[in-house]
């Protein structure tokens, strides 16, 4: 369970955050997520879970979460080639496979990965103050840039 939590944290991605998610749920990412709840205020936690991860974005997509829930994977958790990949449910299978990501992973799917230092610009453009879960209002000004 640690590293369901402190891998994405090392990132700066956060499995709950005021305001985007209030709960997460951490499995095997290898198990069946026919059972996990498609809400936006949950932040969703897969432990190795590369292999399935085009299985699980479309069930989890077929389920009622938007195509475009950003999504972050850690690879290599706390080796010296470490990395983040940053995607959504609809493109982030494509950009593992593209870029050769394999296990060992932890896959963050939920608003919380917004606030990534890795996250484009087009998620951090969000303003995180509102007091309406899982809905934050978009900034009109742009994101910084890192």
């Amino acid at each position: 369970m640690t590293a369901a939590i402190g891998v994405p944290s090392v990132e700066g991605i956060p499995v709950t955050h005021r305001g985007l998610a209030k709960v997460f749920s951490a499995m095997m990412g290898h198990k069946e997520l026919s059972g996990v709840p498609a809400r936006a205020e949950l932040t969703v936690v897969l432990l190795m879970g590369v292999g399935q991860l085009r299985t699980s974005a479309a069930l989890l997509t077929a389920a009622g979460l938007p195509a475009g829930t950003p999504v972050g994977i850690v690879g290599n958790d706390y080796l010296p080639d470490q990395r983040v990949t940053i995607g959504t449910l609809s493109s982030t299978a494509d950009q593992a496979e593209a870029m050769g990501v394999a296990n060992p992973t932890v896959i963050v799917i939920g608003d919380v990965v917004r606030v990534s230092p890795f996250a484009t610009a087009h998620f951090r453009t969000a303003d995180f103050s509102t007091t309406t879960p899982s809905r934050p209002r978009v900034s009109t000004e742009s994101a910084p840039q890192l």
